[in-house]
Parts: structure tokens; sequence; C-alpha cells
């Protein structure tokens, strides 16, 4: 998501594979639209947008595993670790008619009380380079 319709203009936050929000305003190349993760407003590339009329949404179904590749068909996407799941149904999410299989998933929040789970959730994001506005281990901000 960046802050003016513009692959150049600063990162404000990224948008993970299946997070969700509302289109504000919709251009020849870019789209403005507020996430509901965060309430952030920003920019994002229509290439990067998918409508998804009636998701079957849980948005604690997380990727939890290391990188996940999955072939979109028209394309392969990595889900990184803390990607949302749409339309998730036993082990695999439905994507155009065909079904894709995920790996290493959970809907269980983390219970931050247990050290060996905050050590669990955590340990991914060890060695991760700085990246204004990033929440994965390919590259995280102070606000991650």
């Amino acid at each position: 998501m960046r802050s003016e319709p513009s692959d150049r203009a600063e990162q404000v936050t990224q948008w993970l594979f299946g997070e969700t929000g509302e289109l504000l305003e919709r251009q020849e190349k870019w789209s403005r639209v507020k996430f509901d993760h965060d309430g952030y407003e920003g920019w994002v590339d229509n290439k990067q947008l998918a409508t998804c009329p009636t998701p079957n949404y849980d948005p604690d179904l997380r990727v939890i595993g290391p990188d996940s590749l999955v072939d979109l068909g028209d394309r392969p996407v990595m889900l990184p670790y803390g990607a949302v799941l749409p339309f998730y149904e036993e082990g695999a999410i439905l994507w155009q008619d065909r079904r894709i299989p995920v790996q290493a998933v959970t809907n269980q929040r983390p219970d931050l009380e247990r050290a060996d789970l905050i050590e669990f959730y955590l340990h991914p994001f060890l060695g991760a380079p700085y990246l204004w506005g990033g929440r994965t281990p390919w590259g995280v901000d102070c606000s991650g």
C-alpha cells in the first residue's frame, strides 16, 4: 500500500494476501483503499486486488509455516507468514474453481501468556531486514 498512486511512492504498510479493505476510489492503474486490518488508507496497484463478493473469511486463519508458494493458475504467489486465507476449506483455498493446497495453517490466536508460543510466533522474524511498512519476515518495520 502506497501513499500516492505510484510505484515510486512511499510504502505505508504491506497488504498481505487475503486481507480485506474498502474500495474508496478506483483509477485506471491504482485504487485507493481503506485497510480493514488497521484502518490505513492508501493506494494499491489494481493487479494486486481481487473482488471477493462472498468470502469465506476468518481473519484468524493464517499461514504460520515458512513461505508457501501456491499456483493461482495465471501466476505463482508466495504466501508469507501471516497471510490470511480466504475461501479456505479442508487444507486448500478455493480460487477460480480450483482447489489449491496450502500447508501450515492455523486459526488459533496466539496465547501471548505462554513463552514457548511467543517464541514460536516470533522466531520467523529473527534476522528479518528492516522495511518501511513491512509486516513479514521478508522485511519488518518498527510497528511490524
